[in-house]
């Protein structure tokens, strides 16, 4: 007997989720880890962390994405980048997204040359226009992603931990370079999401 749910699904295109981000240096990454270790641990059972290694900025996230399509996402992504020049960013204060309501987000806030960052973002978002990739409407609002609030978490346990998060102080001093744009492609599994680098664009 034929499984017509199967045959459904193996007629479908496989999609990837895709993004473009600025990866960042092991030293900022164990730093992070080292604040996600230090979150009250009355408030531990609502969050669910990001692995230290995976922790990136995000410049463009692509979402579904046609797997042929990598080709062409690169090249744009390469004339948007390749002439861009080298520059600093630092980490900033802890905050929760949305500012109201249910915290779903926990991140890390990104200081320094911010103008240069938003705009390599444009030059980006830009070229992938041209290639035909739909533009992203949501503000820019650069940040560095360290843990969600479960899903299962309820009031308060979620506002909780969200505000206990929010009044955590973050290293200071914490500096890096943006040197390299990367195109992720992002896998979920039973662990979560881990990201395979599908093109590198170094900046001049």
């Amino acid at each position: 007997m034929t499984n017509r749910k199967s045959e459904e699904f193996s007629d479908r295109p496989e999609v990837w989720r895709t993004f473009a981000a600025v990866p960042l240096p092991e030293e900022i990454q164990a730093k992070l880890g080292e604040l996600q270790r230090a979150f009250p641990s009355q408030h531990e059972d609502a969050v669910r962390w990001v692995l230290p290694k995976s922790i990136h900025l995000t410049l463009r996230f692509l979402g579904p994405t046609d797997p042929e399509m990598i080709p062409a996402i690169a090249k744009a992504l390469k004339i948007a980048v390749a002439p861009s020049g080298k520059f600093q960013l630092m980490v900033t204060k802890a905050g929760t997204f949305p500012e109201k309501g249910k915290p779903k987000v926990l991140w890390v806030g990104i200081g320094g040359e911010t103008k240069r960052l938003t705009y390599l973002r444009g030059r980006i978002q830009g070229a992938f226009e041209q290639a035909g990739i739909e533009p992203e409407t949501r503000p820019f609002e650069p940040h560095l992603t360290v843990g969600r609030i479960q899903n299962e978490a309820r009031y308060p346990a979620d506002f909780r931990a969200g505000t206990a998060f929010k009044y955590m102080e973050v290293p200071e001093g914490l500096t890096f370079a943006v040197k390299q744009v990367v195109l992720f492609r992002s896998i979920m599994d039973q662990r979560g999401a881990t990201y395979e680098s599908l093109a590198e664009i170094d900046l001049a």
